[in-house]
């Protein structure tokens, strides 16, 4: 146990406080208060923006504007309504961006058409109010040449309010699964590739040699797993921080926060969730991790080391796509199936649980396949490490790593 703990100290110090470490958790801590930051001043500056400035041109002696009573309707742009005499200075306005937008309305068989002119995007919400408006009107001119009384015609116009009522709200729980999808595919991947990378190094530079005449393979194989993934949990703590410490300031209100325009709903977090999250990370972590250092084991040049954890690559990629699927469509079959399979479990299954999907009986069968699969993996990675690490063959084969699983 004393040799388990200095090789893991040894390790950890290597993985974690080293200068090279500690400047990259500084950047990460940069990064995610940047994030927020960016977030909280770009948003202030939206609201403080000026409005739209937009013209509106009337080439229609039926059809009519009333400038006050439009620009209660579209309060968040500023309204200009000009002569027809105007339009291709008005144009140019627009070319030069001097104008948000520009439209121009004619008449054709008393109906009116409308030319909406911009300059990048167009406003839909805009072009959708000013088209309701002269359909407004179009709609009063007809029912007065029909001579349909005032009331009826009042009650034509009436709006139709629609009240949203969400079964299942998929946006309050898409921020969190998100940032947890996100930070555990960039772990897996940077430090999965560390780990296979360090044993690799180890082993061309003949260290492996040494090391092993003091301490067994397993004990090496583990302590350095389990001082990356110690790694790992500090560097998320390190991202907490870097979120933490703009809600300290103030910039963050729990009830309303967002990032990149996701919502993020903290009423999500539950102990529940908090306790799956660490569950599913450390567990997705092992079994990732323990892949790598079976791959790192097995090839005598770093040079290699890509190709042979290619495989392992392309199951993490895999688990990172269907998981952004389940964002959005948690219940769709190519989903619920994947949540079941353990390689892409950590991921699926958590999405799931966020967004209310996953009962009490799903969360246990998965995760009960994916500590078994762990489980099995260990055996299987253990006997590779073992053997491989001390094989300096050029090229290992599949019937080569077969040999190192049956040989004890």
């Amino acid at each position: 146990m004393r040799k388990f703990y200095h090789v893991f100290s040894f390790y950890f110090r290597e993985s974690f406080l080293s200068k090279k470490s500690l400047i990259t958790s500084g950047i990460l801590f940069l990064i995610v208060f940047g994030i927020f930051a960016f977030n909280h001043f770009t948003s202030a500056k939206d609201k403080n923006k000026d409005k739209d400035k937009v013209a509106i041109v009337i080439d229609s002696s039926t059809y009519k504007v009333k400038e006050d009573e439009l620009q209660k309707i579209l309060p968040s742009a500023q309204i200009q309504v000009a002569e027809k005499s105007q339009l291709e200075k008005l144009r140019k306005q627009v070319e030069k961006e001097d104008l948000n937008g520009l439209f121009y309305v004619t008449e054709k068989n008393g109906v009116p058409e409308i030319t909406y002119m911009y300059n990048g995007f167009p406003s839909q919400e805009m072009s959708a109010i000013i088209s309701n408006y002269f359909k407004q009107q179009y709609t009063q001119i007809v029912l007065l040449k029909n001579k349909i009384s005032s009331d009826v015609a009042q009650q034509l116009q009436t709006d139709i309010s629609v009240k949203e009522e969400a079964i299942k709200d998929r946006s309050a729980s898409f921020g969190i699964a998100y940032i947890f999808i996100f930070v555990l595919y960039m772990f897996i991947m940077a430090f999965g590739n560390t780990i296979a990378m360090n044993i690799a190094s180890e082993k061309s530079s003949r260290v492996m040699e040494v090391m092993l005449s003091k301490v067994k393979p397993l004990q090496m194989m583990y302590a350095k797993i389990l001082a990356v993934v110690s790694t790992a949990l500090l560097q998320i703590a390190i991202l907490a921080c870097g979120f933490f410490v703009p809600v300290l300031i103030g910039w963050i209100k729990w009830e309303d926060a967002t990032l990149f325009g996701m919502p993020i709903d903290f009423a999500k977090l539950d102990a529940k969730v908090i306790s799956l999250f660490i569950v599913f990370f450390i567990t997705g972590y092992l079994l990732y991790a323990m892949m790598y250092a079976a791959a790192g084991a097995v090839v005598s040049k770093t040079e290699d080391l890509q190709s042979v954890s290619f495989p392992v690559a392309i199951l993490i990629m895999a688990a990172f796509f269907i998981s952004i699927k389940s964002l959005t469509d948690p219940n769709s079959t190519i989903v619920v199936i994947g949540s079941y399979i353990p390689f892409f479990t950590p991921m699926v299954t958590f999405s799931r649980v966020v967004a209310g999907e996953a009962g009490a009986l799903e969360i246990s069968i998965t995760l009960s396949l994916l500590l078994v699969t762990i489980f099995l993996l260990n055996f299987i990675t253990s006997r590779i490490y073992v053997n491989g690490v001390m094989n300096y063959s050029d090229k290992v084969k599949f019937k080569d790593l077969a040999k190192f699983i049956r040989r004890y």
